[in-house]
């Protein structure tokens, strides 16, 4: 990453880039030995589990993905009592179908003053903007390891949870077909919309009081 600053007149530039890196790789075998469920004593010593799942297949995987991000913004001091933010930031990521992320940001600081008065009477300042959120490498790595092919974790239900060890006893509560993960080809990267505004006083000494409001707004947030 590198981080640039530069005061020029009444602005003062910051620009800036990010790039990470990340891989993961992990072998786990989790549940490759099966595992029964019982609804209580009872039901063990009778044989009669209400849940059996197992793993099976690699258990092996590897998953790599890199985000990009630069920004550029300007502090610009219009007035004496009057500061001006603006800037854009752009984001990218690999391993996922939305590689565009722009995410633009603003924000005003006023300070109004009584006539004769060397301290502003109240401040009000205000602001919003975008801000995305990255996809979590390790949701990448389960989408690989659990897409079906690389490994499968089945469920057999009821009585058929002993089939594996008697197959001659008849299915009557059905097979639960593999829990796949993948994923969506319309993938957004989450983000959040963000907007605030303060009012402050100051009582000098004494201390100063302030009112403040803040909204947040989810968009595409991650779900499975």
């Amino acid at each position: 990453q590198d981080l640039l600053s530069v005061e020029y007149k009444t602005h003062f530039l910051r620009a800036g880039f990010r790039y990470r890196q990340q891989r993961d790789a992990n072998l786990s075998t989790a549940n490759f030995n099966g595992q029964f469920v019982f609804a209580d004593l009872a039901s063990y010593q009778a044989d009669n589990p209400t849940l059996y799942t197992i793993t099976s297949g690699n258990p092996s995987a590897a998953v790599s993905t890199g985000d990009l991000g630069f920004y550029i913004e300007d502090e610009w001091r219009a007035r004496r009592n009057l500061t001006i933010n603006y800037g854009f930031r752009f984001e990218s990521q690999t391993a996922i179908p939305d590689h565009f992320d722009p995410a633009p940001r603003a924000g005003i600081s006023w300070a109004v003053y009584r006539k004769g008065a060397r301290a502003p009477w109240i401040v009000l300042r205000g602001g919003a903007g975008v801000f995305f959120d990255r996809f979590a490498v390790a949701n990448l790595l389960t989408s690989v390891r659990q897409n079906g092919v690389l490994e499968q974790t089945v469920q057999f239900q009821g009585s058929d949870a002993f089939d594996e060890y008697n197959p001659n006893r008849a299915k009557t509560n059905g097979y639960a077909d593999p829990t796949i993960y993948r994923l969506s080809p319309g993938l957004r990267a989450a983000y959040d919309l963000i907007a605030g505004a303060t009012a402050e006083h100051s009582f000098g000494r004494r201390g100063t009081v302030s009112v403040n409001y803040l909204a947040a707004r989810g968009v595409h947030q991650y779900l499975s």
